[in-house]
């Protein structure tokens, strides 16, 4: 463990009215780590968010496209929407087995 995570904690008084002070640095280090956690979960949700709609919401606007240019409407668009949840789980599966840590 390295000394930047270890508290300095100074007891003042009796074991009855025991006073804890701590270090100030150690105070704002924690609400940093919390603001840096709160920030990077923010980032992760945003990226599996984005991950999961971008190839589905991709694939229905191109399938729509070729729909009305080839005239076979529904199948282009349902095929590349189901290709696009598949894209969508395939990165999610991918993204939870690197950091199953």
């Amino acid at each position: 463990m390295s000394l930047d995570n270890k508290k300095k904690v100074i007891r003042l008084g009796d074991s009855k009215n025991q006073t804890e002070i701590i270090d100030e640095e150690i105070v704002e280090k924690e609400n940093t780590n919390q603001k840096d956690n709160f920030l990077s979960l923010v980032s992760l949700a945003t990226n599996l968010g984005f991950s999961l709609s971008l190839p589905i919401v991709i694939g229905a606007f191109i399938g729509v496209y070729l729909d009305k240019t080839l005239g076979i409407q529904p199948k282009m668009t349902l095929s590349l929407i189901f290709t696009g949840v598949l894209i969508s789980f395939s990165y999610i599966y991918k993204f939870l087995k690197e950091n199953k840590k």
